[in-house]
């Protein structure tokens, strides 16, 4: 029977989950280098529980680990053997194995098919994978970014607890492959292959904890076959993605810490976000030089086309406009 999900949504800038969109997804080829030029050289030291100012006086993010059941059936042919364990870092070798090229990240061997050929700016047209980005509410962040390394790492820890049970989730409701002719067919798998990279900031440099999933196209079919997943399920599970997750966290956290959630506005409320009361607004703001720039940016396209066209843009149009934001 075929798994449902609400309708999806972006979710930029918002608490819970956003993925990278139908027309942006991780290209095969060099697609996926934009997560692991982030690392930090050497042993990748710095990791989510530092203090603030050794989060700002530190370069790079902690190397990527493996998330999900599918790991179970690489790393031989015919999924025996040596392979890898949630958990385990991601190397830049297995990366271009898998998210390059399509191959089994251990061994090399192709699953289901070969990526075809990169162009000339080194990548492919084909789909290599979905950028799942989990992301706290911006009072837990500023929480973190100001905390002891001991509190900082009980946010942490329920971070990624959250993000672990929201997989599960997405693996036990949601994730399917198709077969036959068409895709008519819509088959169970044993599970999504995913590499988890935890990012400390936002592009404006405001302290942001955050993890992009980076779930690959390619997934194990109870028949033991490698096929694409089912990317339109995956679309429309997005928004109940983001609210699992959000749940979670805002729990988890609750149980590990004397934190007390609210609702500050009613559009958080409409989107089922929450914050950490006692967190100042003046504090949120202060780390929020990203989204202050999206909104700007969005206040000044929509008045540039309302003195173009003497009216406000439709909703595609306000649609075709963020693209440039």
């Amino acid at each position: 029977m075929p798994k449902r999900g609400p309708g999806w949504s972006l979710g930029f800038g918002r608490a819970g989950v956003s993925i990278t969109t139908p027309r942006t997804p991780i290209r095969a080829g060099t697609g996926y280098e934009y997560l692991t030029r982030s690392v930090a050289a050497g042993d990748g030291d710095r990791l989510a529980a530092d203090v603030l100012t050794r989060y700002y006086d530190q370069a790079g993010t902690p190397p990527g680990r493996w998330l999900g059941s599918g790991l179970a059936g690489l790393g031989s042919a015919n999924g025996a053997g040596p392979g890898l364990r949630v958990g385990d870092r991601v190397s830049e070798e297995q990366m271009g194995r898998l998210f390059g090229m399509g191959h089994d990240p251990v061994t090399g061997e192709v699953l289901s098919r070969t990526f075809s050929a990169p162009d000339e700016s080194g990548l492919s047209r084909s789909r290599a994978g979905f950028d799942l980005t989990f992301q706290i509410p911006k009072s837990a962040s500023a929480l973190w970014a100001i905390a002891d390394a001991g509190v900082q790492a009980l946010i942490v820890r329920a971070h990624h607890e959250a993000i672990t049970e929201t997989l599960a989730f997405l693996e036990r409701e949601v994730l399917m492959t198709r077969a036959g002719r068409a895709g008519v067919a819509q088959l169970e798998t044993r599970g999504l292959v995913a590499a988890a990279f935890d990012h400390f900031d936002s592009r404006a440099g405001d302290p942001h904890l955050h993890t992009h999933v980076v779930v690959a196209n390619r997934v194990q079919g109870v028949d033991g076959k490698w096929r694409t997943l089912d990317s339109r399920a995956l679309y429309r599970a997005v928004e109940a993605l983001s609210r699992t997750h959000s749940a979670l966290f805002a729990d988890r956290l609750a149980q590990i810490l004397p934190v007390e959630w609210t609702i500050p506005t009613a559009r958080k409320r409409e989107l089922g976000e929450v914050e950490i009361a006692g967190v100042p607004a003046q504090l949120r703001e202060v780390f929020s030089q990203r989204r202050l720039a999206i909104v700007a940016a969005r206040q000044d396209a929509h008045e540039e086309f309302v003195r173009a066209h003497g009216r406000a843009p439709s909703q595609r149009e306000s649609r075709a406009l963020r693209g440039s934001w």
